[in-house]
């Protein structure tokens, strides 16, 4: 007979299995049209001589995470020796992929006049324009994903390596993984809720001063609105990802044992893990190449608002397996550093890392 205690464990595991088909399937058919869409209007979209570098290398990237959505996810994918370096090679091509697209955006699309109008980001905003400095802060977060991936990676191959000192070697490789923020401050911040704090106060001052009465100003607002709405939950993701995938998942591996991390082999390798990193890859492209179907005029902005929420809701669906790779107090401790001790990851990080490590082998 079993337990209440088995029952929830079941529940649970039925839980996350749902939400992962629920995902794979939404990433299946979301990339499924956009590769056809794209194909559609490639005449506009991607044959074209100006910026062709980026043109191909965001062709490129869209096929990659296509080929991801319909393979490196299937159970079936994960369970042989050859398959799992193929997804190592996998992940190291998507990462190259997704900066030399944003790093080629920079070059063919420099954009650096580009001043866009108060709280508007060209991510979203149908009148605004993506700038260089949003490019180059963009290419930041494509290779941290690259440079995750490779760590996660290698926690895999030293765990079952023979070396005596995996602990060290643990935390040399998590100081490796976060050595980048030491840099974060010399590229340019853009902060989602500065667009939606200056929007509401300009939208306030607007008020004041005239009366809007007709449909086209009230749908233009009803659209802000839902742009305001949009910024607000990409700057929980943003906090989501920081101190849960990033922070919390790095320290967590870091710091659990060897055993734990051969058989929680979800890091990098099941299938959950898998739509989710292809779903974090696919959203960190699309606000951009979205936009640009709507500058090309051959996507409204509508269409493009509603796919950016279907794109929300499947990445949030996926995000909900990392949690069990998580120790939650040690994303907490992240997020609360993040506010006391700002600007200094790296530090905090290994801060984190110690206390957990002395804590295991004090209480196990």
């Amino acid at each position: 007979q079993s337990s209440p205690l088995m029952d929830l464990e079941s529940s649970m595991i039925s839980t996350r299995l749902s939400a992962t088909e629920a995902a794979t399937i939404g990433a299946k058919m979301f990339l499924l049209w956009m590769v056809l869409f794209a194909v559609y209007n490639a005449t506009k979209v991607f044959l074209r001589v100006h910026g062709w570098r980026h043109r191909l290398a965001g062709a490129v990237h869209l096929l990659w995470l296509f080929v991801g959505a319909w393979t490196v996810t299937n159970n079936s994918y994960t369970k042989s020796a050859e398959s799992r370096f193929s997804i190592f090679v996998y992940d190291v091509l998507l990462g190259i992929f997704g900066t030399t697209a944003t790093l080629t955006a920079a070059r063919d699309f420099p954009h650096k006049l580009v001043s866009n109008a108060v709280g508007q980001s060209g991510t979203l905003h149908q009148k605004a324009i993506v700038t260089q400095a949003e490019m180059i802060e963009h290419s930041f977060y494509q290779a941290l994903n690259l440079w995750q991936a490779t760590y996660l990676h290698a926690l895999y191959y030293f765990a079952n390596s023979n070396s005596n000192h995996k602990q060290i070697t643990n935390l040399v490789l998590l100081f490796l993984v976060t050595m980048p923020w030491l840099f974060r401050h010399l590229l340019p911040v853009h902060s989602f809720s500065h667009n939606w704090k200056v929007y509401l106060k300009h939208k306030e001052n607007t008020k004041n001063s005239k009366i809007r009465n007709t449909d086209g100003e009230k749908k233009t607002t009803a659209s802000e609105d839902l742009e305001v709405f949009l910024y607000r939950i990409k700057k929980w993701q943003y906090v989501f990802y920081k101190h849960v995938i990033l922070h919390g998942v790095n320290i967590s591996l870091a710091v659990t044992s060897s055993t734990s991390v051969i058989e929680d082999s979800a890091i990098p390798y099941s299938p959950s893990w898998r739509v989710f990193w292809v779903l974090l890859n696919t959203s960190y492209v699309m606000e951009f190449f979205l936009q640009s179907m709507v500058k090309a005029r051959v996507l409204s902005q509508s269409t493009m608002l509603w796919l950016q929420r279907f794109l929300m809701t499947i990445s949030s669906l996926s995000a909900l397996v990392v949690l069990r790779h998580v120790r939650v107090w040690i994303c907490l401790s992240s997020l609360m550093l993040n506010f006391v001790h700002r600007h200094h990851d790296l530090g905090n990080t290994m801060v984190i890392s110690f206390v957990a490590a002395m804590w295991n082998e004090l209480y196990g």
